[in-house]
């Protein structure tokens, strides 16, 4: 007998758990704690404490904050992998156990695409773009599915290198109602006088080419219709820019290159206002990368490319500018690596988003509307606005104002509103998928003294579907889909050849149908692309239960269901500290993280300013601590409590446990806020 948990179960106990928060079935918590030092070197243990009652009571001893997790903190992910231009994509088999198979993608506008054909195992040279609604075909022969967008706030939250958002509509159009997941910058304005504080250099090292030069003859429009080489120059590997110093405009071209030379230049668009005898000139390298830093976290959540260089013959190494900020993944800094195409840098990714790196706030946004806790962080350059980080999307919108306060002008910000019957590109492709169709067949056995008079026939259970088989040596190779027909849910592939020859060595080819899912590509892309993973990432700032305890912390985890400490019911508050907040005679001697006992009952000095002091039970038992205690440490050390200012309305010992995390220690400012992420795989 066997048996087996099928992917399907990963993924739906993954989009269970994302769905209790979504739809606030269940209260989840993210909790901070831990404030004394692991030791002498105060560094993180390589293992948590032991999974048993006694070391879970000894985790939610150290619990002193908890915020719940909200439905805009969560999304599931899947495994990552990103468009490139060489590699060999799988195509997606219905026969095949396709998890942990590279067939799907995320191009460079942050568009997710399947891949249905990939030409006979060939390599892909053109880029999938655009969000067509039907499958289309690129120049290299593969056949694309466009599934989806990822949201700009998600990429800044839950994509990293290993792992990509994903999503399904129906979802979205509820945690989404009312929330800013992007914006669109109608005008950039001008005068703004912040400057960036973390930059990026591109390596000077990796392009090749120099010397070139050309004239250009005009016609009387102004139009380029001819180049003159002057100097073909040497070492060009990868292509160039090409620059005419003039006032014209809309010229394209592309410079042909003979070992190493530049020999001509091929005219895409002629252009106008330009004058015969202009100079043309063909720089290599000159990319220039900006990093959008978030105000809340410091951490580098996007890049915008504002000139993809020119002749790059590979990655250049990218390095991080700044005076401050660390890495998050045990780096010395954030990590930033790019990817090159034709010479250009196409694509950037951020491996490692560090934390504490500075950005400019002279510029704000200010918000108004009739939803909650949107918040926005402008980014500029050149005294423009190019980038808008989406701090928190917020909820509740129907409309919504963005005025931009600074020292500039003349820039406006449209904010789009993720509406309650949410319309989207995916919501269309969801709805108009087309099931039981075959986009592609494979060969199992290519046969041998095949003609060209080869046919292929489908036969099954729907209609439509033609094929025309590629024929080499009398072999078949692949077969190419004319139409897809649809309603197949089973079909078989035959070949014949009415002059095909009769021989004693004959192998007949055999093949077999892909048929799309019984719901059709795009329809559920969580359970499609084996969206295992929820991440959860929740921004931590200083609100008025943190804003007088200066603490570090060692400990963060998840909680669901915690209870009221009084009424045994379910605690729905946003936030909530789990710390008495008492008045003492006097607090001479008092240090900070030290114990302080009560007969049986232990607490820790969380935070103490003048007389009034915050502590930390330690154990299960729940009592207020008026009257005296002593220092565990230094008995003849006492302290009378004379009174309680307010208890911890969440019993930190309710609710279940789910999830722990040991850190070397870390903090928070006012200014400075922080986002704990997590990925949990099912």
């Amino acid at each position: 007998m066997s048996n087996s948990l099928r992917q399907e179960f990963h993924s739906n106990l993954a989009q269970t758990i994302a769905n209790e928060i979504i739809y606030k079935r269940s209260n989840y918590y993210y909790f901070l704690g831990k404030p004394e030092t692991w030791g002498t070197t105060d560094l993180a243990p390589e293992t948590v404490e032991v999974d048993s009652n006694y070391g879970n009571n000894n985790i939610r001893s150290n619990i002193i904050y908890v915020k719940k997790i909200t439905s805009n903190d969560v999304s599931l992910v899947t495994k990552r992998y990103d468009w490139l231009p060489n590699l060999v994509f799988d195509k997606w088999d219905s026969t095949q156990d396709m998890h942990n198979k590279m067939f799907y993608c995320v191009n460079s506008e942050s568009n997710v695409y399947k891949c249905l054909d990939n030409s006979g195992a060939s390599i892909s040279t053109v880029e999938p773009t655009g969000k067509s609604f039907y499958v289309f075909r690129t120049a290299d022969g593969y056949l694309w599915k466009y599934m989806y967008t990822v949201p700009t706030f998600k990429r800044s939250r839950f994509m990293n290198l290993t792992n990509l958002p994903v999503q399904r509509s129906i979802t979205d159009s509820f945690y989404n109602k009312g929330s800013i997941d992007d914006v669109v910058i109608t005008n950039s304005g001008t005068n703004y006088s912040d400057s960036l504080l973390t930059t990026l250099s591109v390596a000077t090292d990796t392009f090749s080419g120099a010397g070139a030069s050309a004239t250009i003859t005009c016609d009387g429009l102004g139009a380029i219709i001819g180049i003159t080489i002057v100097n073909g120059g040497s070492g060009y590997i990868a292509g160039s820019a090409i620059i005419i110093s003039s006032l014209g405009s809309g010229f394209v071209g592309t410079p042909v290159i003979v070992a190493g030379a530049i020999t001509d230049v091929t005219i895409e668009q002629a252009g106008l206002g330009y004058t015969t005898g202009e100079a043309m000139s063909f720089p290599v390298g000159g990319a220039i990368i900006i990093p959008s830093v978030s105000r809340l976290t410091g951490e580098i959540v996007s890049t915008t490319i504002l000139n993809p260089g020119a002749g790059y013959v590979t990655a250049p190494t990218i390095t991080v500018n700044s005076t401050t900020g660390t890495g998050i993944y045990g780096n010395i800094s954030a990590i930033i690596t790019c990817v090159v195409f034709n010479g250009k840098i196409v694509n950037v990714n951020i491996v490692d988003p560090g934390k504490d790196y500075p950005s400019d706030n002279a510029t704000t946004i200010v918000v108004q509307g009739d939803g909650v806790d949107a918040s926005f962080s402008p980014i500029i350059y050149n005294t423009e606005i190019v980038d808008v980080v989406v701090e928190n999307p917020g909820s509740g919108y129907t409309s919504l104002k963005m005025t931009v306060v600074g020292s500039g002008t003349g820039a406006e910000i449209s904010p789009i509103i993720s509406a309650s019957d949410f319309s989207s590109d995916q919501s269309v492709v969801e709805q108009t998928v087309a099931p039981g169709t075959i986009f592609a067949g494979e060969i199992t056995e290519g046969g041998n003294y095949y003609t060209a008079t080869t046919t292929v026939d489908i036969v099954g259970d729907g209609t439509g579907a033609s094929a025309t088989p590629v024929i080499e040596n009398g072999v078949i190779t692949k077969i190419v889909m004319n139409s897809y027909g649809t309603d197949y849910s089973y079909a078989n592939i035959t070949f014949t050849d009415v002059n095909r020859p009769i021989a004693q060595d004959a192998v007949t080819a055999t093949a077999y149908a892909i048929i799309t899912p019984s719901t059709g590509h795009g329809w559920d892309a969580v359970t499609e692309l084996y969206g295992n993973v929820l991440a959860i990432a929740t921004s931590l700032q200083r609100d008025d239960n943190l804003n007088v305890i200066n603490q570090d912390y060692r400990q963060y985890g998840i909680l669901k269901n915690p209870t009221n400490v009084l009424t045994g019911k379910t605690i729905t508050l946003d936030s909530s500290l789990t710390l008495y907040k008492v008045i003492m005679a006097n607090t001479t001697n008092l240090v900070a993280d030290e114990i302080l006992v009560q007969g049986d009952v232990r607490y820790r000095i969380v935070h103490f300013q003048t007389n009034e002091v915050y502590l930390q039970r330690l154990g299960i038992k729940y009592t207020n601590p008026i009257g005296m205690l002593y220092a565990e440490t230094e008995t003849s050390r006492t302290y009378l409590v004379k009174s309680v200012l307010s208890s911890p309305i969440l019993n930190k010992y309710s609710g279940s446990l789910l999830y722990v995390s040991d850190e070397n220690h870390f903090s928070f400012s006012p200014e400075q806020g922080l986002i704990i992420k997590t990925f949990i795989n099912f």
